[in-house]
């Protein structure tokens, strides 16, 4: 079956390049053929266009759901190539959409529990929303939510009575405001390193071994800026951990899931997170902190 589009076609369809950039994608896997019109005496390339072959539906759902996800963008995206791929693979393939996203531990109120009028309510109904929306584009979600208690007990040295009901008020909140919506995962980091001691011991060998390789000066500054307000009694020691942890948090996760993170605070927060696919769609950040 011959089914052809030119970069022109392809670019109408998803709204921007990212029409040519999945093509291209495609054409590396071999899922797609790019033909090329030659002429002259020495084989002057004049044009060329894309054999789709059978899976234009796929590429028309894949651009719907695509441009639905641009449309709630509010910083840009990381890693674009990856999260098209994905997204055309998941429908392909009959497969969920992964996303994945860290919750920080509460720090700025003295109660655990979750009320209805909380900031992490508005920002559970916004998440709620854009599942919903991805959802009548064809698609399923799987979503692993990870609370962050090992950041709020070790590093920031927070009650872990307070952090662990705290986290329970979240699971429940999370269950009735997304149950429906996607497949929900609530799973802390604790867990994740518990399940995977030894490899988290070799990672955190190496990257304490070779620091300056996985985290700039900059990006150490800007975490002990940071750890003096949280925990300025062993502020070095705190930002030290935070950065080694982060990183090792991005490279599990990646390996587990290879997820699109679904941020919930801004861009510049994220300069830690290595291999990850990330999307900044969520107005209602860091409920934890408060908003921020």
């Amino acid at each position: 079956m011959l089914i052809v589009f030119t970069v022109k076609d392809a670019n109408q369809l998803f709204g921007g390049c990212e029409g040519r950039q999945l093509l291209e994608t495609l054409v590396g896997r071999q899922e797609v053929q790019r033909e090329y019109f030659v002429a002259g005496n020495w084989g002057t390339v004049q044009g060329s266009r894309y054999n789709i072959g059978t899976i234009s539906p796929l590429l028309t759902s894949t651009s719907k759901v695509w441009k639905y996800l641009k449309e709630r963008e509010i910083q840009p995206v990381v890693k674009q190539e990856e999260i098209l791929s994905l997204l055309f693979t998941a429908k392909k393939k009959g497969t969920a959409i992964p996303f994945f996203s860290p919750w920080g531990p509460r720090y700025k109120k003295n109660s655990p529990i979750i009320n209805d009028e909380d900031l992490e309510i508005k920002t559970l109904q916004e998440i709620r929303s854009l599942f919903a929306g991805i959802k009548s584009k064809g698609y399923e979600i799987d979503f692993v939510l990870m609370p962050a208690d090992l950041y709020g007990t070790t590093i920031n040295n927070l009650s872990s009575l307070f952090v662990r009901q705290y986290f329970n008020s979240l699971r429940e909140r999370a269950v009735s405001n997304l149950g429906d919506v996607c497949t929900l995962c609530v799973k802390p980091w604790s867990a994740f390193k518990r399940e995977r001691e030894v490899k988290y011991i070799t990672l955190r060998e190496k990257i304490e071994a070779e620091f300056s390789t996985f985290i700039s000066d900059a990006q150490f500054e800007k975490a002990f800026e940071t750890a003096k307000v949280f925990n300025p009694a062993n502020a070095y020691g705190s930002a030290w951990n935070y950065c080694v942890e982060r990183v090792i948090e991005a490279l599990l996760i990646e390996e587990i899931y290879s997820p699109i993170k679904l941020s919930l605070v801004r861009k510049e927060k994220d300069d830690l997170d290595g291999p990850l696919k990330r999307m900044y769609m969520i107005k209602n950040k860091a409920p934890w902190l408060g908003g921020d």
